[in-house]
This record gives C-alpha cells, sequence and structure tokens, in this order.
C-alpha cells in the first residue's frame, strides 16, 4: 500500500488531521498500524498541549475521525475484540438493587442550575458479554459534538464549525485547564514547516563566572605548553588539601617500609656495631600507622575510589605506571609535583589547583 500523507486523505476533518500530527501519525501507514486505543491515549496527549478542541478525543470520536481511512484503503483499524471485564456484567436478579442513572437533557441542567461536577459518577453495567461488546465496538455509533478552540486551524478553508449530535452531557462541556502560560504555544511549528523552514533557537545564556570545577583559571596556565606534563587539566578535586596529605602519608609510608628493610640489613654486616638496628622493626610500625590514618584518606572524586588501597583488579589504561613500582606511588608521586592526576580506576584527570 502506498504511503499516504494523512492531510491528503479526504473527509478527515481539519482539527483531527491536526492532532494527528502532532502525535507523530503523519501517514495513512501509521495510523492504519496502530490500534484505536493507542492512538486515542497519544492524541488525548497532543490535545492538553495544543488545546485544539474543547474536550479529550474519546475512542468513539476517534473512529469517527478515521472512518475515511478505513474507506479509502478497505482495511479495519482495529479489528481485535474487546476485552470486557467481569465487573461490567450484571446478574438478572441483582438488576433490582442495583442503581440506574436517568438521562437528563442539557436544558433541564441549565433551568434547575444543576453543578455536573457534584455528581457521582457511574458505570455502564451489561447482562451478557455479547452486548457489552456491542456497546463498546460503537458499530452504530452516533456523531460526537466538540468545539474547535485552536486559535491557528489547520486549514483555512475549513471554517465552518463541525457539526454533530450529543453523545452524552459531559461531551458538550469546555474543559478549561490551569497553566497554559507553562507553554508557549505561537512557538510549536507544524511538521512541514519544520521541514521547510526549520526551527531557530538561541543559545543558552550562562554567567559569565567561570565553573572551577569544570575550568582552571585563565591564569592557572598561561604560558604552559598543553601537551605539557604542567599543564594542569581535569576536574578540580573536591577536597584538595585532604588528598595531598593522603599523597605524602603514602610516600612516607614508602620510605619508611624501606629505611626499615635497609637498616635491618647491616646487621648482617656488623651486629655488635649496629646493635641498636633491632629497634629497625619500629620504623615497619610507624609506617602501618601513617597508611591507616593518612594514605587511606585519598580518593577519587568520580569514581570514588581509594587511589592508595591495594585492589585485585584491571588498572585503567591512563593510569600513571612505573615498572616495579606499580600505581600507587607514581600517581601520588605526579599529583604533588604536576597538582593533578590521573584516577589508578577510571582514568578520569583530577587537578589539585583551581
Amino acid at each position: 500500500m502506498p504511503i499516504k500523507p494523512i492531510h491528503d486523505v479526504e473527509n478527515i476533518p481539519p482539527e483531527a488531521i491536526e492532532l494527528l500530527e502532532a502525535a507523530g501519525y503523519m501517514d495513512a501507514n501509521t495510523v492504519l498500524d496502530h490500534k484505536i486505543s493507542d492512538i486515542t491515549t497519544e492524541l488525548v496527549k497532543a490535545n492538553n498541549v495544543l488545546e485544539i478542541i474543547d474536550t479529550d478525543p474519546d475512542r468513539a470520536m476517534v473512529e469517527q475521525w478515521l472512518k475515511p481511512l478505513e474507506v479509502e484503503f478497505g482495511k479495519a483499524i482495529d479489528e481485535e475484540e474487546l476485552d470486557i471485564d467481569s465487573s461490567m456484567l450484571i446478574r438478572p436478579k441483582d438488576i433490582l438493587n442495583t442503581p440506574f442513572a436517568v438521562p437528563l437533557s442539557e436544558k433541564f441542567i441549565q433551568d434547575h442550575r444543576i453543578d455536573i461536577d457534584k455528581i457521582p459518577g457511574g458505570t455502564i453495567r451489561f447482562l451478557d458479554k455479547e452486548k457489552a461488546i456491542a456497546h463498546y465496538s460503537n458499530e452504530e455509533m452516533p456523531p460526537v459534538s466538540y468545539n474547535i478552540v485552536s486559535e491557528n486551524p489547520p486549514n483555512k478553508d475549513s471554517k465552518k464549525k463541525t457539526s454533530h449530535k450529543k453523545i452524552n452531557l459531559f461531551e458538550d462541556l469546555v474543559i478549561t485547564r490551569e497553566g497554559n502560560n507553562v507553554l508557549d504555544k505561537s512557538r510549536i511549528l507544524k511538521m512541514e514547516t519544520f521541514k521547510n523552514e526549520g526551527s531557530k533557537i538561541d543559545p543558552i545564556k550562562r554567567d559569565e563566572e567561570v565553573n572551577l570545577t569544570k575550568t582552571t583559571r585563565k591564569e592557572t596556565n598561561e604560558g604552559t605548553d598543553p601537551d605539557s606534563r604542567f599543564y594542569i587539566k581535569g576536574v578540580l578535586h573536591k577536597s584538595v588539601s585532604r588528598f595531598k596529605f593522603g599523597c605524602r602519608s603514602f610516600i612516607l609510608v614508602n620510605i619508611l617500609f624501606l629505611m626499615s628493610f635497609a637498616i635491618t640489613a647491616l646487621a648482617l654486616v656488623d651486629r655488635e656495631k649496629y646493635g641498636w638496628v633491632a629497634w629497625a622493626p619500629l620504623l615497619g610500625i610507624l609506617a602501618i600507622i601513617i597508611y591507616f590514618s593518612g594514605a587511606q584518606t585519598s580518593s577519587c572524586p568520580i569514581c570514588n575510589q581509594k587511589q592508595f588501597a591495594p585492589k585485585k583488579c584491571l588498572k585503567h589504561k591512563n593510569a600513571h605506571h612505573w615498572p616495579l613500582f606499580g600505581y600507587m606511588l607514581p600517581t601520588a608521586i605526579h599529583a604533588l609535583l604536576f597538582k593533578w592526576f590521573r584516577c589508578i580506576f577510571c582514568g578520569t584527570s583530577v587537578r589539585l589547583k583551581e
């Protein structure tokens, strides 16, 4: 079946065309491939924004709008059987105990000043499933009534108001909506207009003040080669002093452990001359205390992983690494020397200077 734009199908009301195009149903194939219930839901959303008609489209209204499509293409839009819930059926013996509604004319409501909002809602119930299906399938559906409230009707030639009979007293009411100032409806473009002319969007006005979390101060990298390691880059660490303290503590821990092993080795040379080396293990104990109290406070602000805690996992390919020394000590030294580092785990560049 050839693709035919929805606005080229004859006998579809212009207000229906505008709602269908706003909901994304641009051609006949798209409409025929969807269920009436899905189309109705989308048209209600579109009408809530555009306010083309004064009441939300219902299934009966949508089926009436789309009848020309079925006639032209010879294909029913929604052929599946309706799902009738057991709560919609009533047993014959319960009829006398069941409340029933009396239809009221619009003139009667106006003469007696009846507030429709205070009338309790009712539910239609049926004696059998076949009658329920016949009712909701709308085989002999009367025309529905609504008013066009759109300021710019889609078709200038169609100035005549759609005249239909009323389906019930509720559908003749104008539904007022609050919050119309939230959307500027003058900026809403039709699909054809957007394709031909496009849409101009003004850039967002940002404050002139620099966001130091993402960008350094102008004087920080002034005169520095961007390819140099002295070029400070990355996101600003939220706790610079704590991270620097952790880096210094981790470097000190490595020095204390190295001194502990080096001094202990002197006992192998002359135990009597270097008897004081028996106290060397205390340096290792001191290193452990400094490690857990100071070095463990350093973490990445992005992934929150502690930089100086050993983990058996893959490290990021861009992390600082020295053969034999691993990742942690090079990261600590790089952060103190160049005022920035790459996270060992996520690889994000983090700076320690504004």
